[in-house]
């Protein structure tokens, strides 16, 4: 596999990497969220502030999962040429982030409060690259 798969591989590690540390370390609720319940005019209180907690925690654990898994395929498929990791890493990329930009775009939608949606999409298209490349080499 090219040196350019790789790069775009690495792109989406430091990509998970970012959403991994934030919901594993920032505080409920979330900026955004914070502005959509205060638009309608929701007062977060401990006990939803708890599940929000749990949700971020157990969120921030799945991409420290997705970006370990990734730069480890991202690696093999460098190391040994093959194409099986980038397809890998294009599936598993799609799985996690399709369905969450679509819901966050969603939200976002019904809300007028701006999230993240658009980065996850971006990942998404940065393994699906990936794989591209990785074909026409």
């Amino acid at each position: 596999m090219s040196l350019v798969v790789l790069i775009l591989h690495l792109a989406v590690v430091a990509g998970v990497a970012f959403f991994a540390l934030r919901f594993l370390r920032e505080k409920a609720p979330l900026d955004y969220h914070a502005a959509m319940m205060a638009a309608e005019g929701t007062i977060p209180k401990p006990n939803l502030l708890a599940i929000l907690t749990a949700l971020y925690r157990g969120l921030g654990a799945a991409y420290a999962a997705l970006g370990l898994v990734t730069l480890r395929f991202a690696v093999e498929g460098f190391q040994e040429g093959t194409l099986w990791p980038a397809a890998t890493i294009a599936l598993l990329t799609a799985i996690g982030g399709v369905p969450l930009a679509l819901a966050a775009r969603q939200a976002e939608a019904q809300s007028g409060v701006r999230t993240p949606w658009r980065a996850a999409a971006a990942l998404v298209g940065l393994a699906i690259l990936a794989l591209l490349v990785a074909l026409l080499a």
